[in-house]
């Protein structure tokens, strides 16, 4: 019987696939992975000037077209990105599920220059991207007043995974390391216990010996490093945190990695320039392009109150690093359902815990043949029997099903199709040679 069921499920799992079933389901993932994208406008932070405005939304179909929404709903079928153009009337901005973006930046380069096109990420934050112009010939991605410049769509990818990250309460630290070496240890010995987290530390002129001590721990520990070179860090810390605050409260709507970094500006201009470079190992570094102004600023004699002053708006630093696990590296921490067991190792001990349930005679049997529980002779051996029994099963089902159910129900189908070979092969074969011996 136990065979009979084990050839059902093989036959209907190969049904399945001839029959298109997996790809239907690869399907219902693509629409699923789209549910949220139809956020209405009005809660979404638009740049400035767009509120209330005729913005189209694109996305993409099957074979290569796109889909796109005017204001009045229509849905227009399109064959490429440059034909928003003659969408009338004229939209005042395009707006592209990030997860959507096409394969080159060059599909963006034929659309009208008064045209923004704004990217939604997965928590809604919306970023826009600015092409190439007579003054900057840059591809750039920017937010409030964040600049990126991106080389190709897989720089815009990874700045946008980076910056669009949420921010959770519980997982942001924020550490002042001053000229002391001591504060340097303690906030080194400190990150070892910060795992997946953010932290945020300030200093004046933060040497690159201490620099590199803590990207080299933030990538060991998974961190997420926000290094703030500032004139007065103990202020900008303070403030800093107050932001956060706010932010994580649901206060703002940037509660993102961009929206804590949008309240900075360097010492003679309210706009930083943000490179996104790779680091060491699975880190990558996003780092401030140094402020063209910064060294006339110093030689005309500005104190912090003057420069405070010229950028009320945000908080005054000299520099910004990130440091934190790359793309891919946080992808795969970001699947872990147990934060210490790596995600490949989380996928064998599911799949092998499914398939050793589908074969859980087999299985069993396996476990008892390690450890088997023998029901006592004497009354005496009761009590230690009943405290072993519920152990001995909970190491079968939390350790051994998944561990080694797989290799069980990988068993039972070899046996089984031995046994088909057997009896469909073999059986035949050895009547129809012992027919011909018996007629010599």
């Amino acid at each position: 019987m136990k065979k009979v069921w084990i050839i059902w499920l093989i036959s209907l799992l190969t049904s399945f696939a001839h029959g298109g079933f997996l790809s239907e389901l690869t399907k219902v993932g693509k629409v699923a992975r789209h549910v949220d994208v139809d956020v209405p406008l009005h809660k979404l932070k638009l740049p400035e000037g767009l509120h209330d405005k005729h913005i189209a939304s694109l996305r993409p179909r099957e074979g290569g077209e796109w889909i796109l929404e005017g204001a009045d709903g229509q849905l227009h079928v399109i064959k490429t990105i440059e034909d928003v153009a003659r969408l009338q009337p004229a939209p005042h901005a395009l707006l592209l599920d990030a997860r959507d973006l096409p394969g080159s930046l060059k599909h963006f380069e034929n659309l009208p220059d008064s045209l923004p096109i704004l990217l939604k990420t997965k928590n809604d934050a919306v970023f826009t991207l600015r092409r190439p112009t007579g003054v900057n010939p840059n591809w750039e991605l920017n937010f409030s007043n964040i600049d990126m410049p991106v080389a190709d769509i897989t720089q815009l990818q990874s700045g946008l995974w980076h910056l669009q990250r949420p921010w959770k309460p519980g997982q942001i630290s924020f550490r002042e390391i001053g000229s002391a070496s001591d504060s340097l240890q303690e906030t080194l010995a400190a990150m070892s216990t910060m795992s997946r987290k953010t932290l945020v530390v300030a200093g004046n002129q933060l040497p690159d010996a201490s620099r590199i001590l803590l990207k080299a721990q933030a990538e060991t520990h998974d961190i997420q490093l926000i290094m703030l070179d500032a004139p007065n860090p103990t202020k900008v810390l303070a403030e800093a945190q107050k932001h956060t605050e706010v932010m994580l409260s649901g206060s703002l709507a940037e509660n993102h990695t961009a929206g804590f970094l949008q309240q900075f500006a360097g010492l003679s201009d309210e706009r930083f320039v943000y490179q996104l470079a790779q680091g060491q190992g699975s880190q990558s570094l996003i780092q401030t392009r140094p402020v063209p102004n910064l060294t006339a600023a110093s030689d005309a004699g500005l104190s912090i109150g003057d420069v405070a002053a010229h950028t009320a708006k945000h908080l005054v630093v000299k520099s910004i690093v990130l440091a934190a696990p790359n793309e891919a590296r946080g992808q795969e921490l970001d699947q872990r359902i147990v934060p210490f067991i790596p995600t490949y190792l989380q996928t064998y001990l599911i799949i092998s815990g499914f398939l050793g349930f589908l074969a859980s005679l087999t299985t069993w049997r396996a476990w008892n043949a390690i450890w088997r529980l023998h029901r006592p002779e004497h009354w005496q051996q009761w009590p230690l029997y009943l405290l072993l029994r519920p152990l001995h099963f909970a190491l079968f089902l939390l350790v051994f099903l998944p561990v080694a159910g797989g290799w069980c129900f990988a068993y039972v189908v070899l046996t089984t199709l031995w046994g088909i070979f057997y009896v469909l092969i073999v059986r035949p074969g050895q009547w129809i040679l012992s027919m011909i011996q018996g007629n010599r």
